[in-house]
């Protein structure tokens, strides 16, 4: 892909070159802007994901386009709505969401989904929806988390969902060598009605992570 640069030097040499540019000249430079800026047409302005009666609504695009951010969503069950998320400041990962068990945990009586909001360069966080019989409710969002763990980790019949709240990045060799590197960082949480802390998994997983270091 030609990048903003090239695309300057190109205009350049043609305006140097040429007092009257031939349409030829100036396809090339048309073509080198659509490569350089990616339209909006190039991402579906929604994206709607259908799990049982419920459907899943990604809406407002938001820039840079490629990406398949959106600043809304919306669960309908027959056309009326059950949850809206929305604001300006917001890039929820609408494309890459699935129905796969990255993004859903199911339970005899209940199901979460996990809905992703970009938030680059620091690790995404996560908006948690629980849905019950014929309820679906929003539960909360998470800190950010690099998101490891996604699942029943302890095998208490709870969603656990951790990582690390930061990229962490050493600044030295030590840092790497130094199995409790950016293990202050690291965070586990349980779901039910609410997001809360789960101290004792947490302390468990660190263990594990300490002892794949040594």
């Amino acid at each position: 892909m030609k990048t903003l640069l090239q695309l300057l030097i190109l205009i350049t040499l043609i305006g140097c070159n040429q007092q009257q540019p031939d349409k030829n000249s100036w396809d090339k430079v048309d073509k080198a802007i659509k490569e350089v800026e990616p339209t909006k047409e190039q991402t579906p302005p929604s994206v709607e994901y259908i799990i049982g009666d419920l459907k899943f609504v990604f809406s407002n695009l938001t820039d840079p386009y490629d990406l398949g951010l959106y600043q809304r969503f919306e669960v309908k069950r027959k056309d009326s709505s059950q949850v809206t998320i929305e604001s300006k400041t917001l890039e929820l990962e609408g494309q890459s969401f699935d129905l796969s068990s990255d993004y859903i945990f199911k339970t005899d009586s209940t199901t979460f989904y996990l809905i992703t909001a970009n938030n680059r360069p620091e690790p995404n966080y996560y908006y948690i929806l629980k849905q019950s019989k014929q309820k679906i409710e929003l539960i909360g969002q998470t800190e950010p988390l690099t998101k490891e763990l996604f699942g029943d980790v302890d095998n208490d019949g709870f969603l656990e969902i951790g990582g690390f709240n930061t990229h962490c990045q050493g600044a030295t060799e030590e840092d790497y060598k130094d199995p409790d590197f950016c293990l202050d960082h690291f965070r586990v949480f349980e779901i039910s009605n609410e997001i809360s802390r789960d101290l004792k998994t947490e302390e468990k997983e660190i263990k594990n992570v300490r002892q794949q270091t040594l």
